[in-house]
């Protein structure tokens, strides 16, 4: 009797595994700020974080977009889903390291991710430096 190994077929159709990503755990510790997104249509949009989901789709609330045109239009609630964000600007105002450890410490849930992304949060830390941005 022959054992067949599971086609690559049958695997694909398997649901991914979502690993801890430090990215996605800074995104969401900016639920509440107002940030602002660039969009790979050469939009922008500029808003309040209220949600942010595994797929880093952001919900933003009282939102201005800009289009590439420079036309502006004020919305009170827009939808974006992750795999069209070219760029998350960080507020200035924010060390990165203390916010996420600030986070960390106040959402249970993520205190195991904090161990993840320390090696990650000092390395921006250092570019930051010298980049003259922290």
């Amino acid at each position: 009797m022959e054992h067949k190994q599971p086609s690559a077929e049958v695997s694909k159709h398997k649901k991914k595994q979502h690993k801890p990503r430090s990215l996605l755990l800074l995104l969401k510790s900016f639920v509440g700020l107002r940030v602002r997104i660039d969009l790979k249509n050469d939009s922008m949009l500029e808003g309040v974080v209220q949600e942010v989901v595994q797929d880093m789709d952001f919900t933003l609330l009282d939102v201005c977009e800009t289009k590439p045109n420079g036309a502006t239009q004020q919305l009170d609630e827009v939808f974006v889903m992750g795999k069209t964000v070219l760029y998350v600007h960080i507020p200035d105002r924010i060390n990165i390291t203390q916010h996420l450890q600030q986070y960390c410490e106040l959402e249970p849930s993520t205190k195991s991710l904090l161990k993840v992304s320390e090696p990650i949060l000092e390395l921006l830390n250092m570019i930051f430096l010298e980049l003259g941005l922290a």
